[in-house]
């Protein structure tokens, strides 16, 4: 059972991402900021102020406390030097990383015009992301940010995302695998069928127990063809049995056949609603994010078990906030769902009944049934 004060903190910060969704569009774009002040400022108290979960949630208390305890990236250690210097403690610390995690997320978001239910959306699908990997999901602001730009009609676009790299490097280079797949798929611009999208995802979940075994036996084989990760993931490659083995298992995400089953059908809801929007009302800016999301949701399918291999492709998988939120902006619109043949508004309906169950369940379940829901005043 979770703690009455995650039941209320997390309920609120919930409730109010999600009545942005019922504002009007226009009128929330002209006005975003003064909209999403106190969603922003919610979100940074609630994430930064939880207390030890998360799967680095103590070792970078440990890091922020001794500045010097390891090597470690120089923008990462001189921000918790500076903010140490400024009186700040790690709960401040974890406040500041949630805030400029979802301001790198509004941020990008106000370069779309329908993202009344990507703010909604970003908050519930980037939760695990921003709270286990915190040093990750910090640099991931800044490749946010880096998309704000690519999204932009401006030549002078590269020059300001050139700019942003080394600020990225400088926290957790990892993300800039993440940019610079983005930047590759920015320029494909065509999103992947639906039925190859659904034939490669339901084969790939079919598979997933010997795939996963598969690369985790063979990972090191694979990071020592590519020099930039050989020289990043040197400690993982040395200890592979440590990291890849039987006991980097982690049980916690051993899923049962129906928690298995209900998200293969969320994923393939989502995958529908998806190429509808995509069919009838086509955005380059959404297309290649989806793209790159569908590697990420296969790729988090077959490293479910294994956290290191996750964590290259979970950022990915999390960028499916976006084109679902198109999706759902684009079937709240009269006009819109009138395009589609009488089969298709049917499907879409099944599949967002299906979303909303499989969304309701799982986020249901981390706000009731949370053991370790924690804050730093009930520690």
């Amino acid at each position: 059972m979770s703690s009455v004060s995650h039941i209320i903190a997390f309920g609120f910060l919930f409730c109010f991402f999600y009545l942005l969704t019922m504002v009007n569009q226009r009128r929330l774009n002209n006005n975003w900021w003064m909209y999403l002040a106190l969603p922003i400022s919610l979100y940074a108290f609630v994430v930064g102020t939880r207390w030890g979960w998360g799967t680095d949630y103590l070792w970078y208390k440990l890091r922020f406390e001794n500045p010097n305890y390891v090597e470690e990236n120089f923008g990462w250690r001189a921000l918790n030097i500076f903010l140490g210097d400024i009186g700040f403690n790690y709960v401040g610390a974890y406040i500041i990383y949630s805030l400029v995690f979802i301001l790198g997320g509004v941020l990008l978001l106000k370069s779309y015009k329908q993202n009344k239910h990507m703010l909604f959306l970003f908050v519930l699908l980037t939760l695990r992301f921003s709270t286990q990997s915190i040093r990750q999901a910090f640099a991931h602001a800044f490749v946010f940010i880096a998309m704000f730009f690519l999204n932009k009609e401006s030549q002078w676009k590269w020059i300001y995302i050139a700019l942003i790299i080394p600020i990225i490097v400088s926290i957790h280079p990892s993300a800039m695998i993440t940019l610079v797949l983005l930047v590759c798929s920015y320029f494909v611009k065509k999103e992947i069928g639906l039925k190859y999208a659904l034939m490669i995802y339901v084969g790939l979940s079919a598979c997933s127990t010997f795939l996963t075994q598969y690369v985790a036996d063979h990972f090191s084989d694979y990071i020592s063809l590519i020099p930039f990760l050989d020289v990043y993931f040197v400690s993982y490659v040395d200890n592979s049995e440590l990291w890849f083995g039987e006991q980097a298992i982690d049980e916690e995400r051993v899923q049962s056949m129906s928690a298995f089953l209900l998200s293969v059908m969320y994923y393939c809801c989502v995958f529908y609603l998806c190429s509808m929007s995509l069919k009838y009302r086509y955005n380059k800016n959404i297309v290649y994010v989806y793209n790159l999301a569908f590697i990420g949701v296969c790729g988090s399918r077959i490293f479910i078990l294994y956290e290191i291999l996750l964590r290259v492709v979970e950022p990915l998988a999390c960028l499916i906030f976006i084109p679902l939120g198109y999706a759902l902006s684009f079937w709240t619109n009269k006009t819109n769902r009138m395009l589609m043949t009488t089969k298709e508004r049917t499907i879409s309906r099944y599949a967002i009944v299906g979303i909303i169950v499989y969304l309701g369940l799982f986020y249901g379940r981390f706000l009731l049934l949370n053991s370790q829901s924690a804050f730093v005043w009930d520690k």
